[in-house]
């Protein structure tokens, strides 16, 4: 897994997404990605059920609605950075992850939020993606290190599973 943080300076013409501390209300119409990568499962029904209904953790979300319908989600959390407010990107949703990210990054500003970390796969379109709020800075060392294991769970596992350059997973897949 690689962490990196990124300062939020980037909004441009960005509309800002809605944020909210509460599971986004309405139909929830999102565009999954036919791109071949190992991801989880990102269903409304799923989605709802890996953050709203969590036991014990309690997320942010950035939502972005196209005629009454959610086309857009941001997962995150926030945190502090070295003891600065910021935000901790766990998942997104939807269509031009980059626009989405980007107005999300505009909600954060003005939210007062000016950094960003994630924590990707090194082939998680979102490390891209993030360059939409500002520079990606690769943080060098950490001292609470993520590791990512792939098990057999089958004799008759595919073998994709053991190909890391076609995973894509963000902090939030890993609970």
């Amino acid at each position: 897994m690689v962490s990196i943080v990124v300062p939020v300076v980037r909004n441009g013409r960005a509309e800002p997404l809605t944020l909210s501390d509460a599971w986004p209300g309405g139909p929830i119409a999102l565009t999954d990605a036919d791109d071949k990568f190992v991801r989880y499962r990102s269903t409304p029904e799923t989605l709802r059920h890996r953050f709203a209904d969590h036991p014990f953790r309690r997320y942010a979300y950035a939502i972005r609605r196209r005629d009454d319908t959610i086309d857009g989600l941001v997962v995150y959390r926030r945190v502090r950075l070295r003891g600065l407010p910021a935000a901790s990107l766990l998942a997104a949703y939807g269509a031009d992850q980059p626009g989405l990210l980007a107005g999300w990054g505009a909600a954060l500003r003005h939210a007062g939020l000016h950094l960003v970390h994630v924590v990707t796969t090194p082939a998680s379109p979102i490390r891209d993606a993030v360059g939409a709020i500002g520079p990606r800075l690769p943080v060098p060392v950490s001292r609470n290190p993520y590791h990512l294991i792939a098990r057999a769970l089958q004799p008759d596992t595919p073998g994709i599973l053991f190909d890391l350059g076609r995973w894509d997973a963000t902090g939030g897949d890993i609970l």
